[in-house]
């Protein structure tokens, strides 16, 4: 979408404040806060902190990619009496997110990857999924938990007890990993159709290989040279994402005599999802 369309939409939104701000007025209990986030596992970590504080709305679902999402019409109406909106520095984010804010100058905007990425000192243009490693999501958690007191101190000791919760299953998940991985960490390599697991290869000590780099496939030369580092290091899986076409995937399987296995790094259940990759990583390598 253009810029010029966007602006369209933000002038059609502004029309429809007034009115919002008019039937949000509400006497007795007060309402949770309306909560964005831009992809499923950060929705899982704010409802494991806010519980019922907070109605959490995610704007790419499963089975749409951060890289090309564009936000619909719906979602843009609702933003504009939304409380806080919690980035993570995907690539959509880039071009919406002045313009969430010009349809909604009360909007906290809370960057939750700041803290993360001065842990994780990888370029973050192609592989921008720092979330997939559980240290890398206790620093995400604790910039939800700062932005949720920031917006309702009044519940802050709750906010802060349920972090600790999270903060210990995240820390018991990141162990869980290391033993399925305990074989491997340092020499296990792993091949990949969109680079996607660069953070929790990082984590973990492995290599992650990548059939696309910068969302290009690859030139018959290097895929000759990818083909032949696969099998020289005894690749047995491909692993490829909903999110992307497994077209080159399967060509590079047939020619190495691998099978194609699916990942989900924007999958909602976090810590089971973690565990599941780790398992399917691991059964690669065997």
């Amino acid at each position: 979408m253009k810029n010029s369309e966007i602006k369209n939409w933000a002038g059609s939104i502004t029309l429809v404040l007034a009115l919002l701000a008019f039937t949000s007025t509400c006497i007795g209990t007060p309402k949770p806060l309306e909560v964005f986030v831009s992809i499923l596992p950060q929705k899982y970590f704010v409802e494991k902190i806010a519980g019922e504080h907070a109605h959490v709305e995610v704007m790419v679902g499963p089975g749409q990619s951060p890289e090309t999402y564009e936000p619909s019409p719906k979602q843009l109406v609702k933003l504009a009496s939304a409380d806080i909106y919690f980035s993570i520095d995907v690539p959509f984010e880039a071009l919406w997110m002045s313009h969430i804010e010009g349809v909604n100058e009360q909007i906290s905007i809370v960057d939750t990857a700041s803290e993360a990425l001065k842990l994780y000192d990888q370029p973050q243009d192609e592989d921008p999924h720092i979330w997939v490693s559980p240290i890398l999501a206790q620093k995400i958690s604790e910039q939800i938990l700062a932005g949720l007191i920031e917006s309702d101190p009044d519940n802050t000791t709750v906010y802060q007890a349920n972090f600790q919760l999270l903060e210990s299953d995240l820390k018991a998940l990141d162990q869980e990993i290391r033993q399925i991985l305990s074989d491997w960490i340092g020499k296990g390599s792993f091949l990949v159709m969109h680079p996607a697991w660069g953070a929790f290869a990082t984590t973990y000590k492995l290599e992650q290989m990548a059939i696309e780099h910068e969302g290009k496939s690859p030139s018959a030369r290097s895929l000759q040279t990818l083909i032949n580092t696969a099998i020289a290091k005894k690749v047995q899986v491909v692993f490829i994402q909903d999110q992307h076409s497994s077209r080159m995937a399967n060509t590079v399987a047939s020619a190495i005599g691998a099978e194609v296995v699916k990942l989900d790094p924007l999958a909602e259940n976090y810590i089971e999802n973690m565990r599941k990759v780790a398992k399917e990583i691991v059964g690669s390598f065997k």
